[in-house]
């Protein structure tokens, strides 16, 4: 399984492209609003500064080949509208976690399931994924039925696996096998 970082993937509305520095301003539109951190294990951003912090991170995780950081950029505006994120690799098992986040503006649009459906398309593609997990919080549900629509299949329950606010948020570990996605895809067209 490859985890370096593609230079572009392409779906239907939304391009995933690499992060970078001009990202950031929109980026920060985006994590900054509580609503759509509510369901992230950090505290939304407050300015500038905390964008950059992240993207200093993230880019240390890609050249250690330990995250893949794409941005979703909607096609209509060319505009970053949210992040993908792929982590947590165990390249010997073809296996990788995926999470996702999308602006409140572009919410119910279509677009964070056209990110999500374009990246399984690479990572169970060129990336070579042989199991692509997600983990949703318990209270997230648009995320879960994000991830039912796209044939994860919901395999149990972390308990209190993260705390945030001094409050502990239940996780739900999500599956898709490249098997399942091939034969799912297939019957679809």
């Amino acid at each position: 399984m490859k985890t370096d970082t593609p230079s572009r993937i392409e779906g239907r509305l939304v391009d995933l492209v690499p992060v970078s520095e001009e990202h950031l301003d929109d980026l920060l539109l985006v994590h900054r609003d509580e609503q759509v951190c509510r369901y992230l294990p950090f505290r939304p951003w407050n300015d500038r500064s905390d964008a950059e912090a992240w993207y200093s991170r993230m880019t240390r995780l890609a050249m250690a080949r330990d995250a893949i950081q794409l941005v979703v950029c909607d096609r209509s505006t060319s505009r970053a509208v949210g992040t993908l994120v792929a982590f947590r690799f165990l390249v010997e098992s073809g296996l990788a976690e995926v999470g996702w986040v999308l602006g409140r503006e572009h919410w119910g649009k279509g677009l964070a399931a056209d990110a999500v459906r374009a990246f399984l398309a690479y990572a169970f593609g060129p990336m070579g994924a042989r199991r692509i997990e997600a983990g949703v919080i318990a209270e997230n549900a648009a995320s879960h039925r994000l991830a039912a629509r796209l044939g994860f299949v919901r395999e149990g329950v972390q308990r209190e696996r993260y705390i945030k606010d001094g409050v502990a948020e239940d996780l739900v570990l999500y599956g898709l096998l490249a098997r399942e996605y091939r034969a799912t895809t297939a019957a679809t067209g």
